[in-house]
């Protein structure tokens, strides 16, 4: 189950991405949108209901993650399209059980770093800032 190259519908105009990398491979994100919002609900409504509140926060991370990632490149990691029904999301979820703690850490806080809001520079994503500001973000200092 290792789909690579673009996803699906990927297609996000001018809205921020990062790219992170990890063993070898990458991982691309995009800015949230209300679609992306709406895509992460039809996924969690594919999993099983949520026995308790870790478990319905696990949900929403991965339906987040497979949302907002556009790209995965070099990596045994993949999530079914959204067409694929309810077996494919529950596989993927059993796999996402399994992925490196630190991997899906860094993974979020790209997709953190590309949600902020514009304003200063500070709060831009670091694929806005210079190399050197890039090397000094908190995000650099964590991989």
């Amino acid at each position: 189950m290792a789909l690579t190259g673009k996803q699906p519908g990927a297609d996000n105009g001018s809205w921020p991405t990062q790219t992170i990398r990890w063993g070898g491979g990458s991982i691309t994100v995009t800015r949230r949108t209300v679609g992306h919002s709406k895509t992460a609900q039809r996924i969690v409504a594919q999993l099983p209901v949520a026995e308790d509140t870790i478990e319905q926060l696990n949900q929403r991370s991965f339906a987040r993650l497979a949302s907002q990632t556009v790209e995965i490149e070099g990596l045994d990691i993949s999530f079914p399209a959204l067409g694929d029904g309810q077996e494919a999301w529950l596989q993927a979820y059993d796999d996402f059980q399994t992925w490196d703690d630190p991997l899906v850490n860094l993974w979020y806080q790209a997709i953190d770093d590309v949600d902020r809001p514009y304003g200063p520079r500070e709060l831009l994503p670091t694929s806005h800032l210079l190399e050197e500001e890039q090397k000094n973000s908190p995000s650099a200092e964590s991989s």
